[in-house]
């Protein structure tokens, strides 16, 4: 099972869902909201701009990215045509688009977006270091999903950087890109490295929680991976208490985000895996594979087809169906999930590699 527990992390990261019919009631009100500020300013002022991000932001939340798309789109039209396409206040807004684009697995978009971003928000950086980190962050998590490693480890590098250098090395802002950098160093097996980082990252919010914060979301993220690393080098004592800690938050996202749009809600995706990779390594397989295939679900329906994460949850659920003896299914999305992975990473990757592996290991022991 440790070997599992690794796999189930390097690659986390025949249900149907459909939309509503119907728009729900707080949609239908800030369309008014945009119709207003149309009617009261015209369709090309900095108003109506800040109308669309309001509406494009809920469409956002709720995985309806096609819809929040050509609202962030016409509200940066707008701010560029008001203050030039050098502007901080078009910077904002390129980030919110590039946020649609990376939702949607249109990476080399979305990187382009937030290079632009950061390049003009870096003239002010105290003002924005907290937007530069996040463009930051989500270049290197794009460098990291399309198989750019080095490139990646440098960007979240100089994410803590500009973090520790505006707040310090303990402050909670920096758990996140040390989560990040931790997780890919995992991927790429230098576990020493990757544990002290998740240790960093919990300690930091400890530290913030013990002052009042609440973070608790994040801090069931990080002890789920710490488990997951712990489970990867056979330590399952030292692993189940983080597990059951992080448990009962991963449930009450899930049904947080459930209360919005229903089990349709794109945003419970991460958590559905998160949850069903703790029910996995836990024993209870039967509770696990339900979530599994609606997140493959949601993701299917939201994501673009080659996005490197359907191929994660494939993996997830191949590697369930594995072990609960339903072996044919399981190959058939293992090798589903290696062409999506070969497609976004190449051939030479380790991903691939690994996935080829246990393929092959598969086939033999079937």
């Amino acid at each position: 099972m440790h070997r599992l527990a690794f796999l189930l992390f390097v690659f986390g990261a025949a249900y149907s869902a459909t939309l509503p019919v119907e728009e729900p009631e707080y949609v239908i009100r800030f369309r008014g909201h945009v119709k207003e500020a149309e009617e009261k300013y015209g369709p090309d002022d900095p108003k109506v701009a800040a109308r669309l991000r309001e509406l494009g932001w809920i469409f956002y939340r709720i995985g309806r990215f096609k819809d929040a798309e050509p609202l962030f789109r016409r509200a940066l039209t707008i701010h560029e045509s008001k203050y030039g396409a050098e502007d901080v206040q078009a910077a904002v807004v390129l980030v919110d688009l590039a946020n649609v684009l990376f939702s949607t697995g249109r990476f080399q978009e979305a990187e382009t977006l937030y290079l632009r971003a950061i390049r003009i928000q870096e003239r002010t950086p105290r003002v924005y270091v907290d937007d530069i980190a996040k463009s930051m962050a989500r270049v290197a998590a794009i460098n990291r999903a399309t198989g750019r490693t080095k490139e990646a480890e440098v960007w979240y590098r100089k994410t803590l950087k500009a973090l520790e250098d505006a707040y310090g090395a303990k402050d909670s802002k920096l758990a996140s890109p040390l989560n990040g950098l931790a997780e890919m160093l995992f991927e790429l097996e230098r576990i020493d490295e990757a544990e002290s980082l998740f240790r960093r990252a919990i300690e930091n919010y400890e530290a913030a929680i013990a002052r009042g914060k609440k973070l608790t979301e994040f801090m069931a993220v990080y002890h789920l991976n710490l488990g997951l690393l712990l489970c990867s080098k056979g330590a399952y004592a030292q692993a189940e208490p983080l597990f059951l800690q992080a448990e009962p938050h991963f449930r009450k996202f899930i049904e947080s985000h459930t209360k919005v749009n229903g089990d349709t809600n794109f945003e419970a995706t991460d958590d559905l895996d998160r949850l069903a990779k703790v029910l996995f390594l836990t024993g209870r397989f039967s509770e696990a594979e339900p979530l599994l295939r609606r997140s493959l679900a949601l993701r299917q329906q939201f994501s673009e087809p080659n996005d490197s994460r359907i191929a994660c949850c494939q993996f997830n659920l191949a590697a369930l169906l594995w072990v609960t003896d339903h072996k044919d299914e399981a190959k058939k999305l293992l090798r589903s999930s290696l062409e999506l992975i070969r497609h976004s990473f190449g051939k030479e990757h380790p991903q691939t590699r690994l996935l080829e592996k246990l393929l092959e290991q598969w086939q033999r022991k079937d």
